[in-house]
């Protein structure tokens, strides 16, 4: 099992269906090394891959490839992108698991950007067969209004991708600084992300900044 946390590690969850958009995407890597006849093998994942991976367009920049997992701006006045963590000090929020069922291990990282102001909700971006793209999903396709920022917990176990994050309880709840708890997990069925099961816990919510 992979996982991350801003902090340390997770658990996981449970089920019911709606869908989300995975596209195919630019290839950085050849197939793994086959025999005669046979059929060709994924490569395995890795964070260091991962780290200068080709990342779709969020928050209007343009996609390409991280250098160090922090996407190349002409002009920082525009914003930035980048694995969450990276930055900081922390731990890079890439989690390595198989999630296409093929026994292999892929990869997930979320991206937090900014387009010149404020943070935006992050997006779940997957990698297969080394670094190639398999898709992504932006919290913002999962509920309407998600708050800005990183997930909190990511796992990968069972083929299942569990994820957590805080969003706004109310619609006045300002988006920087979200209280409910919320959590989701996904599958990828062949040739999309379903997300399943969005839960609450009332438990785990934070106490609010500013009235709401």
């Amino acid at each position: 099992m992979g996982s991350w946390k801003t902090g340390t590690a997770l658990v996981c969850a449970t089920v019911v269906l709606f869908g989300c958009s995975a596209t195919g995407g630019e290839t950085d890597s050849g197939q793994g090394a086959t025999g005669s006849g046979s059929t060709p093998q994924a490569l395995p994942v890795t964070a260091d891959l991962l780290m200068n991976a080709w990342i779709p367009s969020v928050c209007r920049h343009e996609a390409g490839h991280l250098v160090d997992g922090v996407l190349p701006v002409e002009d920082q006045r525009k914003g930035s992108a980048n694995i969450w963590g990276v930055l900081g000090g922390k731990q890079p929020a890439i989690v390595i698991g198989d999630v296409t069922g093929d026994g292999v291990d892929d990869g997930v990282v979320d991206i937090v950007c900014d387009a010149g102001g404020v943070g935006w909700p992050s997006t779940l971006v997957f990698y297969t067969n080394g670094s190639e793209y398999l898709g992504s999903v932006h919290r913002s396709d999962i509920v309407d209004n998600p708050g800005r920022g990183p997930v909190d917990e990511l796992t990968i176990e069972d083929g299942w991708i569990s994820f957590s994050w805080y969003g706004p309880k109310t619609p006045s709840e300002p988006a920087c600084c979200p209280t409910q708890y919320m959590k989701a997990r996904m599958l990828y069925d062949g040739t999309e992300f379903v997300v399943a099961d969005i839960q609450l816990d009332p438990l785990k919510d934070r106490e609010p900044i500013y009235g709401g």
